[in-house]
Protein backbone atom coordinates (compact mmCIF):
# COMPACT_ATOMS: atom_id res chain seq x y z
CA UNK A 1 0.00 0.00 0.00
CA UNK A 2 1.00 3.60 -0.58
CA UNK A 3 1.19 5.92 2.45
CA UNK A 4 0.48 9.63 1.95
CA UNK A 5 1.93 12.02 4.50
CA UNK A 6 -0.38 14.78 5.69
CA UNK A 7 0.90 18.25 4.69
CA UNK A 8 2.15 20.46 7.50
CA UNK A 9 -0.29 23.24 6.57
CA UNK A 10 -3.27 20.95 7.21
CA UNK A 11 -1.84 19.75 10.52
CA UNK A 12 -1.28 23.36 11.62
CA UNK A 13 -4.77 24.40 10.51
CA UNK A 14 -6.42 21.61 12.48
CA UNK A 15 -4.30 22.42 15.54
CA UNK A 16 -4.99 26.17 15.60
CA UNK A 17 -8.41 26.53 13.95
CA UNK A 18 -10.21 27.21 17.25
CA UNK A 19 -9.74 30.97 16.96
CA UNK A 20 -11.06 31.01 13.43
CA UNK A 21 -14.15 29.08 14.38
CA UNK A 22 -14.99 31.45 17.24
CA UNK A 23 -14.43 34.49 15.00
CA UNK A 24 -16.73 33.07 12.32
CA UNK A 25 -19.35 32.22 14.93
CA UNK A 26 -19.19 35.68 16.50
CA UNK A 27 -19.40 37.30 13.07
CA UNK A 28 -22.38 35.23 11.96
CA UNK A 29 -24.48 35.58 15.11
CA UNK A 30 -24.56 39.38 15.16
CA UNK A 31 -23.82 40.14 11.52
CA UNK A 32 -24.01 43.68 10.18
CA UNK A 33 -24.44 42.38 6.63
CA UNK A 34 -27.21 43.98 4.60
CA UNK A 35 -28.56 43.02 1.22
CA UNK A 36 -27.64 45.54 -1.41
CA UNK A 37 -27.15 45.91 -5.12
CA UNK A 38 -23.53 46.94 -4.84
CA UNK A 39 -21.06 44.16 -4.07
CA UNK A 40 -18.68 46.68 -2.54
CA UNK A 41 -21.20 47.50 0.22
CA UNK A 42 -21.26 43.85 1.27
CA UNK A 43 -17.45 43.78 1.27
CA UNK A 44 -17.44 46.91 3.45
CA UNK A 45 -19.83 45.33 5.97
CA UNK A 46 -17.73 42.17 6.03
CA UNK A 47 -14.61 44.21 6.86
CA UNK A 48 -16.61 46.03 9.52
CA UNK A 49 -17.71 42.71 11.06
CA UNK A 50 -14.17 41.32 11.08
CA UNK A 51 -12.78 44.52 12.58
CA UNK A 52 -15.44 44.56 15.28
CA UNK A 53 -14.76 40.93 16.13
CA UNK A 54 -11.01 41.57 16.36
CA UNK A 55 -11.58 44.65 18.53
CA UNK A 56 -13.70 42.54 20.88
CA UNK A 57 -10.94 39.92 21.22
CA UNK A 58 -8.40 42.63 22.06
CA UNK A 59 -10.85 44.22 24.52
CA UNK A 60 -11.38 40.89 26.30
CA UNK A 61 -7.61 40.38 26.64
CA UNK A 62 -7.02 43.88 28.03
CA UNK A 63 -10.11 44.53 30.16
CA UNK A 64 -11.39 42.75 33.23
CA UNK A 65 -15.00 43.50 32.29
CA UNK A 66 -17.37 40.64 31.47
CA UNK A 67 -19.04 42.59 28.66
CA UNK A 68 -20.83 40.41 26.09
CA UNK A 69 -20.15 40.76 22.37
CA UNK A 70 -23.63 42.17 21.67
CA UNK A 71 -23.23 44.87 24.33
CA UNK A 72 -19.70 45.62 23.11
CA UNK A 73 -20.77 46.02 19.50
CA UNK A 74 -23.79 48.17 20.38
CA UNK A 75 -21.66 50.43 22.57
CA UNK A 76 -19.35 51.12 19.63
Amino acid sequence: TYVVKCPTAIIDYNRYMGGLDSADQRKSVYSLDRKSRGWWIRVFFNFLNVGLSNAFVIFKKCATSELAYLNFSSSI
